[in-house]
């Protein structure tokens, strides 16, 4: 069974991603958002699904990162974003600097460990 995470579920880009991969039953997704509540707004049919794994947390929560992006997962996407360019936001930075500290806490704790494929 193919396991992805999807980082950013609640949006656009995330939403239709999602929507997309779940057409394949086999699919397993590990979806982080900052809100569980919202994402079950927007798909209720989501709650009690047994192929989404929901991680609810801050884009600075390194252990739950770890977590979505565990050792099983095939191909991550990354689609967290704003929808104003305001100067001084650094949602991209900041979610990259998370992800590169969880992929080496992976790392460090097997050393076969093999990252995700960029979806």
């Amino acid at each position: 069974m193919p396991t992805y995470a999807i980082l950013g579920a609640t949006g656009k880009t995330g939403g239709a991603l999602l929507e997309l991969l779940l057409k394949d039953p086999s699919n397993h997704i590990s979806v982080y958002v900052r809100s569980t509540n919202k994402l079950l707004k927007q798909r209720p049919n989501f709650e009690g699904n047994k192929n989404v794994e929901i991680f609810e947390g801050s884009i600075a929560d390194i252990p739950l990162i770890t977590s979505a992006l565990g050792p099983q997962v095939d191909a991550a996407f990354c689609v967290l974003a704003t929808n104003e360019n305001i100067p001084g936001i650094r949602i991209a930075q900041d979610t990259a600097t998370s992800i590169i500290a969880a992929l080496c806490h992976l790392r460090n704790e097997d050393a076969h460990f093999k990252p995700p494929k960029p979806g």
